[in-house]
């Protein structure tokens, strides 16, 4: 049970939680606290009006949940009691409960996913680079084969044999660097992005 004092024109004080979007509690103003489905952490308290610009303008959502506010920035003691969806508090259409996605599906999804965070990579020159060394490297390692087996024509079928395994362990060993390398500018192109989107949020809440 937390204690939660309004104050003002100001975000209200959530000790425990992070406010994220600062509301506003008028004397005679019916206001909302929010939070995420479930969750700990509380925005507000904010006028309906308010909450139907932050749903509309995507910062909440229509499954988050909504709890009357008690007027005039009294204290009052926030438990499970009284929660709402913000879809049912505006009148909005019930969202439509998210199907299960098959294995296959989601493999799908993360594929598409990566795809698109290395087309908006900020690292483009790095990744060429990536490419084409690891091009250069299949190349020489094909002529240097070539050019093992025509020095092992003698030496029978061990002879090919110990080319062709040493040929499959350098090609293990090139594409395991392409990949090692292009998951390390996965990781800071991740990185950047998620800094992105807190510099939004946070502009946003400036709002």
């Amino acid at each position: 049970m937390r204690r939660r004092r309004g104050n003002g024109l100001g975000a209200a004080a959530v000790h425990g939680a992070k406010v994220l979007y600062g509301g506003y509690l008028a004397a005679m103003t019916e206001a909302y606290w929010i939070r995420k489905p479930g969750g700990s952490g509380y925005f507000g308290p904010m006028t309906i009006e308010h909450l139907r610009e932050k749903v509309a303008g995507g910062i909440f959502g229509a499954t988050h949940e909504a709890r009357l506010a008690v007027p005039g920035a009294a204290s009052e003691v926030l438990d499970e009691q009284g929660w709402q969806p913000v879809w049912r508090l505006l009148g909005l259409p019930e969202p439509m409960a998210k199907r299960p996605r098959r294995k296959a599906e989601e493999v799908s999804a993360r594929s598409s996913r990566i795809e698109e965070l290395r087309a908006a990579s900020r690292y483009p020159t790095l990744r060429s680079l990536v490419r084409l060394f690891a091009t250069v490297a299949f190349v020489v390692l094909g002529v240097t084969v070539l050019v093992g087996l025509g020095a092992t024509r003698g030496a029978g079928f061990l002879g090919v044999l110990i080319v062709l395994g040493a040929a499959g362990l350098q090609v293990c060993a090139i594409l395991l660097g392409y990949h090692l390398v292009h998951l390390l500018i996965d990781i800071a192109d991740c990185q950047l992005r998620a800094d992105d989107d807190r510099e939004a949020r946070r502009d946003a809440a400036k709002d």
